[in-house]
C-alpha cells in the first residue's frame, strides 16, 4: 500500500519539475539582449489647422531610436525631415552626436541638401549666459527647397528644441541662409540672421528673419516689417551709424533675364511728335522685364527700440534713375537738391537710354523734356517766377518733339494768360489724358520701376 502511494508522489514530482523546467526555457528566450532597449518614439500632436506653422511636427510612425550603454544613437529620418527636431534634440542629449562638426552624419543619413553657408552656429541667443546650437536642415524641392533652423537650448537644458525660423517668421521658409551672429541691439547678446528666397515664377525676393530675445520675453523676429530684398549679393556687420553697435549692410545686386528683352526694328534714332488727333499704338513693354536697374545697398540699423532700414541706391547708370532721385528728393522736401537733380538730368548725354537699349523709341528726350518742366516747377515754388517762365520756354523750344515739350507749351501759355499755378495745371493735365496711352507707354520702365501718372507732372 505504502508503495504505490510513494510511486504516485514520485510521479507527481517528477512532472512538476518538467514544467518548472520548460518556464524557465520560454521566459530565457523571449528576454532582449542584454543592455540594450528598443523604443518608439512618440509622434507629437498635430495643430487642426493644417496650415499653421509648428516646431513639432508629426514624424513617420515608423521613427524608432535605440540607446545603448553610451548613449541615444541617430534617429531614423522621418518621412519629413523638416518636421524631425524633436528627434535631434533627443539624440544630442544623447550623447554621441558630433556637435563640433555640425552632426556630418545627420547630413548623410537624413540625405540633407548641401548649402554654401554655415549649417550651425553656437552661441548664447536667448540671454542665459549658456551657449544654443542653431541648425539649419534643408531638403531639395520641386520648385524651391524647404527648410528651417532649429534652436537647441543648451546642454544644462537637455538641448531642447524650443523655437525654429518658421515658428519665428510664421510662415513657410525656402532656400534659407544662416547669414551669421551679431549682436546688433547692443544688450551684449547675438542676434540670428537668417534670410529666406521666395520666387514666384522667373522673380525672386529674399527676406530677413531676426531672431532676437532682446526684449527679454521668447525670441522673436525683429526684421523691420515689408523689408523685401531682391538679391542678397554680400551681407556684413558694420558700424554705419557710429553708434558702437553693428548694423546689418545688404548689398543687392540685380539680375536681369536677357532672354525677357524684346528687341524691335524702330530706329533708336528716329522721334516722332505725338499728334493728339491721332490715336497712339504703342508697343507696350512685355510685363516679364523688370526694367533697367541700379544696385541698392540696404542699411538696417538700431534705433534703440526697433530696427529700421535705409536703402541707399547705387549712382545711376540709366538716364532714368537720375530722374527717380530727382523726383524722391522733390518728394522729400528737398527742393534745392531736386533742382540740381531735374538740371542735370535735362542736360545729360552720357548716361544709358533703357529705351533705346530695348530697341524703343529713346526714352531721352522725355525724360530730358520732362526734367526741365519739373524744374521750372520747383523754380516756381520757392517763388522765382522769371526764371519758371524762362524754363517752360526752353522745353517748348527746344523739345517741342516730345509730348512733355507740348504740354510745357501748355502750361506756359496759361501762366502768361495770367491763370494760376493750380489752372495751368489742370489744363495741362486735360491735355496730356487726349495723349493717356502715349503717355503710358513713355513712362514704361518695366515692373520693378516707378510709374509716372499724369497728375504727377505739376503738382
Amino acid at each position: 500500500m505504502s508503495i504505490r502511494i510513494n510511486n504516485s508522489l514520485s510521479t507527481f514530482n517528477i512532472l512538476m519539475i518538467v514544467i518548472l523546467f520548460i518556464t524557465i526555457f520560454i521566459s530565457a528566450c523571449t528576454r532582449s539582449e542584454p543592455g540594450v532597449t528598443i523604443r518608439a518614439v512618440p509622434s507629437p500632436v498635430i495643430p487642426q489647422d493644417e496650415n499653421q506653422i509648428s516646431t513639432m511636427e508629426q514624424t513617420s510612425p515608423t521613427t524608432v531610436q535605440s540607446q545603448n550603454d553610451e548613449g541615444v544613437v541617430l534617429p531614423f529620418a522621418p518621412s519629413n525631415p523638416i518636421g524631425g527636431g524633436l528627434l535631434v534634440a533627443e539624440y544630442l542629449a544623447g550623447g554621441l552626436a558630433n556637435i563640433d562638426d555640425c552632426l556630418p552624419e545627420l547630413i548623410e543619413d537624413w540625405k540633407l541638401l548641401n548649402i554654401e553657408n554655415d549649417r550651425c552656429l553656437i552661441g548664447d541667443v536667448d540671454g542665459d549666459d549658456l551657449d544654443e546650437i542653431i541648425y539649419l536642415v534643408s531638403v531639395e524641392g520641386e520648385s524651391a527647397n524647404p527648410g528651417d533652423v532649429w534652436f537647441f537650448d543648451d546642454s544644462q537644458s537637455a538641448y531642447r528644441l524650443f523655437t525654429s525660423a518658421r515658428a519665428v517668421a510664421n510662415e513657410i521658409l525656402s532656400n534659407l541662409k544662416i547669414e551669421g551672429l551679431s549682436d546688433i541691439t547692443g544688450d551684449n547678446y547675438p542676434e540670428a540672421i537668417i534670410s529666406s528666397e521666395n520666387c514666384n515664377g522667373e522673380l525672386c525676393t529674399q527676406k530677413l528673419i531676426i531672431a532676437s530675445a532682446h526684449r527679454g520675453f521668447d525670441i522673436e523676429n525683429l526684421s523691420p516689417k515689408n523689408l523685401s530684398l531682391r538679391s542678397i549679393h554680400n551681407i556684413t556687420f558694420e558700424d554705419v551709424t557710429d553708434d558702437d553697435i553693428p548694423d546689418i549692410v545688404l548689398q543687392e545686386q540685380t539680375k536681369i533675364n536677357d532672354d525677357a528683352v524684346i528687341n524691335t526694328e524702330v530706329n533708336p534714332e528716329t522721334t516722332v511728335t505725338p499728334d493728339p488727333n491721332t490715336p497712339a499704338t504703342p508697343t507696350p513693354i512685355s510685363e516679364n522685364i523688370t526694367g533697367p536697374q541700379r544696385d541698392i545697398t540696404t542699411v538696417i540699423s538700431w534705433t534703440g527700440l526697433r530696427l529700421r532700414s535705409n536703402i541707399i541706391p547705387a549712382e545711376p547708370e540709366y538716364l532714368f534713375h537720375l530722374v527717380v532721385d530727382a523726383d524722391t528728393a522733390y518728394q522729400s522736401g528737398d527742393l534745392e537738391k531736386a533742382k540740381e537733380l531735374y538740371k542735370k538730368a535735362a542736360n545729360d548725354t552720357e548716361l544709358k537710354d533703357w529705351k533705346e537699349e530695348q530697341g524703343k523709341r529713346a526714352g531721352r528726350i522725355e525724360l530730358q523734356a520732362y526734367s526741365l518742366f519739373r524744374a521750372a516747377i520747383v523754380e516756381l515754388r520757392t517763388g522765382n517766377a522769371a526764371e519758371t517762365l524762362n524754363l517752360l520756354d526752353s522745353v517748348n523750344t527746344n523739345l517741342s518733339n516730345s509730348i512733355h515739350g507740348l504740354a510745357a507749351g501748355i502750361y506756359l501759355s496759361a501762366l502768361q494768360k495770367g491763370e494760376v499755378s493750380g489752372t495751368a495745371c489742370a489744363e495741362t493735365e486735360a491735355f496730356l489724358t487726349t495723349l493717356e496711352t502715349f503717355h503710358k507707354e513713355t513712362w514704361d520702365y518695366g515692373i520693378e520701376n516707378p510709374v509716372h501718372e499724369i497728375n504727377q507732372l505739376c503738382r
